[in-house]
């Protein structure tokens, strides 16, 4: 997409957010958008679904009420956005920073959160793995490529973990469940 269609699609939109006739929301939905520079926009309410937001700047950016589905946020700057009520279902957030970011009432369902730098409430992450990262929700927990609801986490037996990733897997679960478990009902993440 080239800057001055997307200048004109957000000048657009923030005339429909304030209300002002002639203004339409933002229908970004499976744009490129990759590397764009969108720190500090306001994008409440816009379609960014499918979209390739990888490696873009989103910083500070207003994106409440977003719907972010599916979208690629790979590797996006997200730090201190304000992410509340946004749709980031099925959305890839893998090596995203979201460090101060605000994912107050967030649907985080589905998420791919290898490697996030977690905000801390809403999503936190545990870097003393030297093997497999370990990120969580108050809903699901990502180990590696594996994303999965928490509660299954626990009752995955030997076999199911054997199949994640052989013997490395089942011996990295065997010595560190017990401590992830407690971390994380010492810890939860908040909805």
């Amino acid at each position: 997409m080239k800057n001055e269609e997307l200048k004109a699609i957000l000048e657009s939109h923030k005339k429909w957010i304030n209300g002002v006739d002639g203004g339409e929301r933002a229908d970004l939905s499976h744009e490129n958008l990759r590397d764009a520079n969108l720190r500090g926009t306001y994008l409440m309410g816009a379609n960014l679904s499918g979209a390739n937001l990888r490696d873009a700047d989103l910083g500070r950016a207003n994106l409440s009420s977003a719907d972010l589905m599916g979208a690629n946020l790979r590797g996006a700057n997200l730090r201190g956005a304000y992410l509340s009520g946004a749709n980031l279902g099925s959305a890839n957030l893998r090596d995203a920073d979201l460090m101060g970011a605000n994912l107050s009432g967030a649907n985080l369902i589905d998420a791919s959160l290898s490697g996030v730098a977690g905000n801390r409430e809403q999503i936190k992450s545990i870097f003393v793995f030297e093997r497999y990262p370990v990120t969580y929700t108050h809903v699901s927990m990502q180990i590696g490529c594996e994303l999965h609801n928490i509660d299954d986490w626990w009752g995955f037996d030997d076999d199911r973990i054997l199949e994640m990733n052989g013997d490395k897997a089942l011996s990295f679960w065997k010595e560190w469940k017990e401590t992830i478990k407690m971390i994380i009902e010492k810890s939860p993440a908040g909805k």
